[in-house]
């Protein structure tokens, strides 16, 4: 099977990472790339090893299944004289719905098209992608795409409508949880920890905490009760940060993705 790439910046090159770590393409020769920037392309080809195509419909000609990885602004341009005829396109760009993709596609034949929002955390095998498809992508089809982005952590079949919510709780979350992090470790270094030390600490520590949430399957506030010893140190700190609006101002940050999300119109 071979997957080809239009668009080739960071998350893409995430994605592609990811699919060869997890050894869900055989090889990397399997994975077609194009770039009208041959510097980009040259780039891939040396330090990935893509097979690199002429022109976006050699491509596709050659792709079973093709990612739209453009900017959402460049979308139209880049799929406008395209024929995906027989084949599944998959686009990860933000806030543009299938039926916008159908309009710019403009073929005169069903597309099977697959809409994927997904975190940069897949060039670790670590991400979370939601994904729904139209009504011409088959089973099989579906099943494909789900298990190419299952090989990057986990996969979601999600409804379209949930898909600025998705975005805003896992695509734009991790720069969200950066910032958590940082700031703990701002913390340590204004009590006398080094900045290094406090990172690794901090970072291990959310990741602990995730892997416990996952595992026990318990809601948050039960494990937040089980940290939290009756007058402790760590009460007093959930107290503070609930004086401080710490809460609602999560909820602020994650309506205003939302809001920017759905405001994307191209």
């Amino acid at each position: 099977m071979n997957i080809g790439f239009i668009g080739n910046g960071p998350m893409a090159t995430a994605i592609i990472k990811g699919l060869l770590d997890s050894k869900f393409v055989a090889q990397p020769s399997d994975i077609l790339a194009y770039d009208i920037v041959p510097s980009v392309l040259d780039n891939l080809v040396k330090h990935i090893g893509v097979f690199p195509c002429t022109s976006n419909q050699n491509l596709v000609d050659l792709s079973d299944f093709i990612v739209l990885a453009v900017k959402p602004n460049q979308l139209r341009e880049a799929v406008a004289a395209l024929d995906f005829r027989g084949k599944v396109v998959i686009s990860v760009a933000g806030g543009i719905s299938i039926e916008q993709i159908e309009g710019m596609i403009r073929s005169k034949h069903p597309v099977h098209i697959a809409r994927a929002m997904t975190n940069i955390n897949v060039s670790i095998g670590a991400g979370v992608t939601g994904i729904c498809s139209n009504e011409h992508m088959k089973s099989d089809e579906l099943k494909t795409v789900l298990s190419m982005f299952s090989s990057l952590g986990e996969a979601i079949e999600i409804p379209e409508a949930s898909f600025s919510t998705f975005t805003a709780i896992a695509g734009s979350s991790p720069a969200f949880t950066y910032l958590y992090i940082d700031s703990l470790a701002r913390a340590a270094l204004k009590a006398g920890m080094t900045k290094e030390q406090a990172n690794k600490i901090a970072a291990h520590a959310v990741l602990g905490s995730a892997k416990a949430l996952l595992e026990t399957k318990d809601a948050p506030w039960a494990l937040i009760d089980k940290v939290c010893s009756p007058g402790g140190s760590t009460i007093a700190g959930i107290c503070e940060l609930e004086d401080n609006k710490f809460v609602s101002t999560i909820i602020k940050g994650v309506d205003a993705v939302i809001a920017a999300d759905k405001d994307i119109n191209f």
